[in-house]
């Protein structure tokens, strides 16, 4: 049995534990909840209209549904109309994209309770992300500057003898707070304001949210192209012309500095809660994790890392993203699409791409504000029994 055919138990428990120490969850689970009443009451979809504003905005809607329904376009059994070369090379058509034009994606992901659940749970993420990065003065200046700031002194550490990464550690901790502040600024469902209190400019807001859907699209797209490839999926034109289209626009805003801080401060400043402090262990430790491999997680991974409250930094948390991320790289690598075409990976797509997903759940009790983590899951003495103390 290949692994795209395993059942992605692991992978949905990391989910699980995301979302139940995320406040954002729960309001968007609230969020559906309502909706649901306003339409079996009232028979209307204000709340949602509202929602969809509120977390996308329409003028990103082309590119945030044909991101969240990336994957699918090569899986339904009849190709569509749009899912063609000629609606690729129509340049209206294809700077609204396939799935904002096809009335099947629009209403499979907006009108089916799970899917719009997802969808949102993306799309604030690519906002929480946004809203983080927008948060500070000069953010692309000074995103950077604190990554060069703290890349020179664990250089110098490590050069200098001093095995002990508790002086670049102070860079990153600094990260951390700014992060915190921006979180702590913007409630869910609130519009996004810097840390000094004042609403971040629109124009370079939507800018941000764009290049961030960008990020995503190409996370996802790596995936697809390596499945075509190996022809293991359909030539599905109408997707690949969408992705070579839109690869173009990737670099609008440089979010780069910004996203390495967050997955090292997550992995450094959790490291030290346990003790791994010096320089060489830290290496050995990024190396057993794999966290090169962090980005096959995309936009949910980076946003997982991201403090939270009551945020212990916890290396267990980091043991299961790292496991998770392991998970999900094999299960492309060894991916069958041809004889697979109701296939889910548990991360990116909860559901099955095809077919009916009413036999696939979560299972993910919103009603609990616990959010602290089971320490016997992946304990931490496992980085001792490997070595990395040593």
């Amino acid at each position: 049995m290949n692994s795209s055919t395993l059942s992605p138990t692991p992978i949905a428990n990391t989910v699980k534990t995301i979302r139940k120490r995320s406040i954002r969850s729960r309001y968007i689970n609230l969020l559906i909840i309502t909706m649901k009443a306003e339409l079996a009451e009232e028979g209307t979809i204000t709340l949602l209209s509202q929602t969809l504003e509120e977390f996308v905005g329409l003028e990103h809607m082309d590119l945030a549904m044909t991101v969240f329904n990336l994957h699918r376009f090569c899986f339904h059994e009849r190709q569509l109309t749009g899912n063609s070369w000629l609606s690729a090379t129509n340049y209206q058509r294809f700077r609204q994209s396939n799935a904002w034009n096809i009335a099947r994606y629009y209403i499979e992901t907006l009108l089916d309770w799970k899917r719009l659940q997802e969808f949102l749970e993306l799309a604030d993420g690519i906002r929480q992300l946004s809203t983080a990065f927008a948060s500070i003065p000069n953010p692309e200046k000074n995103w950077k500057k604190f990554f060069k700031h703290w890349h020179r002194a664990a250089s110098e550490e490590a050069l200098s003898g001093n095995s002990s990464s508790a002086g670049s550690n102070r860079h990153l901790r600094l990260v951390r707070f700014q992060l915190w502040r921006a979180a702590c600024r913007n409630a869910p469902g609130s519009k996004p304001i810097d840390i000094n209190g004042k609403e971040i400019d629109k124009d370079f807001f939507n800018r941000t949210l764009r290049e961030f859907w960008h990020r995503e699209l190409w996370w996802r797209g790596v995936n697809l192209e390596l499945q075509y490839c190996r022809g293991r999926i359909p030539q599905d034109s109408g997707a690949h012309m969408l992705l070579a289209r839109w690869a173009d626009k990737l670099g609008d805003v440089e979010v780069k500095h910004f996203s390495r801080l967050i997955r090292t401060q997550r992995l450094l400043l959790s490291a030290q809660t346990v003790g791994i402090e010096d320089h060489h262990s830290i290496g050995k430790l990024w190396k057993l994790l794999n966290w090169d491999l962090f980005n096959v997680l995309g936009t949910s991974g980076h946003v997982a890392c991201l403090p939270v409250q009551d945020d212990k930094y916890k290396m267990q948390f980091v043991l299961q993203l790292s496991a998770t991320a392991m998970q999900l790289y094999h299960f492309w690598c060894d991916f069958e699409g041809h004889h697979n075409v109701v296939w889910y990976d548990g991360w990116h797509e909860k559901y099955p791409v095809s077919g009916s997903i009413d036999h696939v759940t979560l299972d993910i009790d919103y009603s609990s504000d616990e959010t602290e983590e089971e320490e016997d899951d992946v304990p931490t003495t496992a980085t001792t029994a490997a070595g990395i103390t040593s």
